[in-house]
């Protein structure tokens, strides 16, 4: 695939910041996307007669190759996970250290924490259909921030 600058002209964050194209027969993701977008819609889970639905973009890939899943704990939660939490972060404009997934790179924030929204979130949604809102993804963030953030001394 041509893109339009050489990779010495591209800088680290670029792969960060900019969804990664997919070519679908590559990937084969079993999962369609909706075109609702989620800042309107929330996060929007279907699946009807094992066809897979979801707003959220296929930003990275380290789990399950072939797409996301929920209602479980599992390798396609796990990925639904990620990329949720990833894109929350880039919307909102985070700048930080980056990890190599099996395709792509993501936060580490992202990557720290995305075990533990797939047990507290993803693994608790309804195996068909599911609707997420996207204040129960950024409050859950920010406690998890909050809980996680090194704890500074008392200033003098």
């Amino acid at each position: 695939m041509e893109t339009p600058w050489t990779s010495s002209e591209r800088t680290p964050e670029a792969d960060v910041l900019r969804p990664r194209a997919r070519e679908r027969e590559r990937w084969d993701f079993a999962d369609l996307p909706l075109d609702m977008p989620i800042e309107q819609y929330g996060i929007a889970l279907r699946r009807v007669d094992q066809q897979t639905s979801t707003n959220v973009p296929h930003l990275v890939t380290h789990h399950s190759p072939h797409g996301f899943a929920w209602g479980y704990g599992g390798s396609g939660p796990a990925d639904l996970a990620l990329n949720i939490l990833e894109w929350l972060l880039r919307r909102e404009g985070y700048r930080g250290e980056t990890v190599t997934c099996f395709e792509g790179r993501c936060f580490r924030l992202a990557w720290d924490l995305h075990q533990a929204f797939k047990r507290d979130v993803i693994a608790a949604c309804d195996h068909e259909d599911a609707h997420i809102p996207l204040e129960t993804v950024t409050d859950w963030l920010a406690t998890y921030r909050l809980a996680t953030a090194p704890l500074q001394p008392p200033s003098p």
